[in-house]
């Protein structure tokens, strides 16, 4: 039987006349596909290529209505792909922001003010040599005795180790000094630096025989914690003690 093209050329090419299927990728040319031809709801994340969604393709093309919710994941966005204008405003609250995302590189110079430091939370190890802050120490006993000392009437450079008990970064120390002896006169001298800087030091000196003498003294910490001293005197009977009190950081 003899068919007529002229009789079917109107249903050539309609919806009519397509089979299911058969429209395939390469018969979609370039850009053919518009907002308009998709459906409401129908582009999910299983559509969208990881990475592919750049900062080019987030404009008014493309309307929230076409993009079912949650299907734009973090990894279907390239990287620098969401611009300050793409966001709107207060759209950023904490909910958006994950654990330990605002790193330091994130926070602006000046950006974290006194409100934002909730109380107690700037400990020694976070203030910085030359803070200024006082540590108070609460010693149980003396931290030397005369046994630790060599009582000779000359100086002991580095001669006082206090390392173990101040700690390292810290820039003053206070001491309290205490001196007994039969002896008036006898004097014990505790500086640091003491032969560059010999107004850098302080004494416990046993003005009234028999009787215990106490001082406390501030001086400059150097790195290593170690100090000069020197004893003068000291022929009788005499005991002398030295305990830190606290630091500066």
């Amino acid at each position: 039987m003899a068919y007529n093209y002229r009789y079917f050329r109107p249903f050539v090419g309609t919806q009519q006349t397509i089979g299911s299927g058969a429209i395939t990728n390469e018969k979609i040319a370039p850009n053919a596909v518009t907002s308009d031809k998709i459906k409401d709801g129908e582009v999910t994340s299983a559509d969208i290529k990881d990475g592919t969604i750049k900062l080019e393709d987030l404009g008014p093309d493309i309307p929230a209505i076409n993009i079912v919710d949650g299907s734009i994941t973090e990894a279907k966005l390239a990287n620098d792909s969401v611009s300050d204008a793409k966001l709107k405003t207060g759209s950023v609250v904490g909910s958006k922001i994950g654990a330990g995302a605002v790193t330091v590189t994130k926070l602006a110079n000046d950006a974290v003010e006194t409100v934002k430091i909730k109380d107690a939370q700037v400990t020694a190890a976070k203030a910085a040599a030359g803070f200024g802050r006082y540590v108070p120490r609460k010693a149980v006993a003396e931290d030397k005795v005369k046994a630790d000392f060599t009582l000779d009437n000359a100086w002991h450079i580095d001669g006082l180790d206090l390392s173990a008990i101040i700690p390292a970064g810290a820039i003053g120390v206070v001491l309290q000094m205490k001196i007994i002896s039969d002896t008036v006169g006898d004097v014990l001298i505790v500086g640091n630096d003491s032969v560059a800087y010999p107004v850098c030091e302080g004494r416990a000196e046993a003005c009234v025989a028999d009787t215990v003498l106490v001082k406390h003294i501030v001086l400059p910490c150097e790195a290593n914690r170690l100090f000069d001293y020197v004893g003068y005197g000291f022929a009788g009977v005499a005991d002398v003690w030295v305990t830190v009190l606290g630091w500066f950081i």
